[in-house]
């Protein structure tokens, strides 16, 4: 299957992964339809990274600005300085979100409550410069839900990034938030049960697609290095799961990513 216009609306194309063949990665991507792709941020020692990628590809890596919550310790005030400065006179032409922001409590929860506050200062400045959200929840989605709609206001949007978690947690993104749910490649791993809810949870008019690169390849190149080109293998299996005709998916996806990140058609 083949399209002519998909966008990846979170990989991270920058960094060690992609540094030796990073152009060809990108005109595999264009040759496969992928028009344009996301880059969220991480932390201020990754941005010389980013930065160095958009402007090799200005056109077709679009870039984001936020702090990860793995990135937030003691000194996560001075990170949000910098995320903050970048929004008020960006570095590079523009940003198309915040992100990459949200709650991560899978790996320690030492600075649980850092987290939650960063995450909200970050949804107020999403809502200052009108940019959606790119939002991370591992072992967090109850949480990140809460805050979202409490500093958000219903003022702002966005993905709730590489969704994986239960039937209920997105039932509650469709019912209690505008924000939208980014499907990877998890949704083709035999071990997943995404498929198995996913059509019945949420409409495809609230779902884009990413790769989440370099990771979380999908089935068949799982294990090995992601890269925006696999997006067709995410595409196929959403074909099966809302039962329509690929291109037809396809096209849902393309309209729903263009609104959510208010890019030119």
């Amino acid at each position: 299957m083949q399209s002519s216009r998909i966008i990846d609306t979170h990989t991270h194309l920058y960094g060690e992964a992609f540094k030796e063949d990073l152009p060809d990665v990108v005109e595999r991507a264009m040759r496969s339809g992928i028009s344009r792709m996301l880059l969220p941020n991480i932390d201020r020692s990754s941005f010389p990274e980013l930065e160095e990628s958009v402007r090799q590809f200005p056109e077709v890596l679009l870039p984001m600005m936020g702090l990860h919550p793995t990135s937030v310790d003691e000194n996560y005030k001075e990170e949000l300085a910098f995320v903050r400065a970048e929004l008020q006179a960006p570095t590079l032409s523009r940003y198309y979100g915040v992100g990459e922001v949200g709650l991560d409590y899978y790996w320690d929860t030492t600075f649980k409550q850092h987290q939650q506050e960063a995450f909200a200062t970050q949804i107020e400045w999403a809502k200052e410069y009108n940019l959606p959200l790119s939002i991370h929840t591992r072992s967090a989605v109850e949480d990140a839900i809460d805050i979202y709609k409490e500093a958000g206001e219903g003022r702002c949007t966005g993905v709730f990034h590489s969704f994986t978690g239960t039937a209920g947690e997105l039932k509650r993104i469709d019912s209690e938030t505008n924000a939208f749910v980014g499907i990877s490649g998890v949704v083709t791993f035999k071990n997943s049960d995404l498929r198995d809810f996913l059509s019945r949870s949420i409409p495809l008019e609230r779902v884009v697609i990413e790769t989440d690169a370099p990771y979380l390849s999908p089935v068949p190149f799982r294990g090995k290095r992601n890269e925006p080109s696999y997006l067709h293998r995410i595409i196929s299996e959403l074909s099966i799961i809302y039962r329509k005709p690929e291109a037809e998916v396809s096209a849902q996806l393309l309209v729903n990513s263009v609104k959510l990140f208010n890019l030119e058609t």
